[in-house]
């Protein structure tokens, strides 16, 4: 099994309540398995932020799919989150996405390694 790496920084705006997710990552392939090695989340405004596996924003609920579920006050979270280390998609080929229920800037930063 081949191991490739990935990194992702974006900066993302969610413009207010219930917006559709965002896509951070996707798979080269429909094969491919990723696994998160580390997450680092910031935003500008209190929101809860999820950042999870999936292809819709309900799947943010699903606890198989869920790398981190957070609350994030103003100027709040930046530091990695070590809890994340080894989250792996549940199924081949599943994106990774983040929400925001609330009007904010979020910084994301994801790395990690995709098995084919």
């Amino acid at each position: 099994m081949a191991k490739t790496r990935f990194r992702v920084t974006r900066r993302v705006t969610f413009g207010g309540a219930g917006q559709a997710a965002t896509p951070l990552y996707d798979p080269p392939t429909a094969g491919d398995i990723v696994n998160v090695r580390e997450l680092t989340i910031s935003s500008d405004a209190a929101a809860e932020i999820a950042v999870y596996f999936g292809n819709v924003a309900a799947d943010r609920s699903d606890d198989q799919k869920a790398i981190n579920g957070l609350f994030l006050a103003a100027n709040g979270g930046a530091a990695p989150d070590r809890g994340c280390m080894g989250a792996w998609s549940p199924q081949a080929g599943l994106p990774i996405q983040i929400w925001a229920a609330a009007a904010c800037n979020v910084w994301v930063a994801i790395s990690g390694y995709i098995e084919d």
